[in-house]
């Protein structure tokens, strides 16, 4: 699934990111949990992690926001959407994707979105320097 992208502290660039992300898995369980991890280079981000979903049927949704090239700051937010009723839950979504800048990430900030207000931080990239 693709992603939407915004801007972080009203700044704007001609060239949006790019962004995929696609579940691996579903399983049921009574407790998941949230997990995430991000791996840098240069200007590419590769995510992987697992989603605590309250339902089985789910898609996985994906925003990225970005500052400017200057802060070289992303936030990537996964929010999980119902796909039908009727479905049982709670459940782990595994999940793997990739986030294409056009800048040198220097700071990656990797949330997963529970409602319009609550978020997990799963994961967080900071470059030395």
């Amino acid at each position: 699934m693709s992603g939407l992208s915004g801007c972080l502290g009203g700044a704007f660039r001609d060239e949006s990111p790019t962004a995929t992300v696609s579940a691996r898995s579903t399983e049921r369980v009574d407790d998941p949990e949230h997990d995430g991890s991000v791996a840098v280079e240069d200007d590419t981000a590769r995510i992987e992690g697992r989603f605590a979903a309250p339902v089985d049927c789910v898609s996985l949704d994906l925003r990225v926001l970005t500052s400017s090239p200057e802060e070289a700051t992303a936030i990537v937010e996964i929010a999980a959407a119902e796909t039908r009723g009727g479905c049982n839950g709670p459940a782990a979504v595994e999940y793997e994707g990739e986030v294409a800048l056009t800048f040198s990430i220097r700071d990656l900030t990797l949330n997963h979105i529970l409602d319009d207000e609550d978020r997990v931080t799963v994961a967080r990239y900071e470059r030395d320097g």
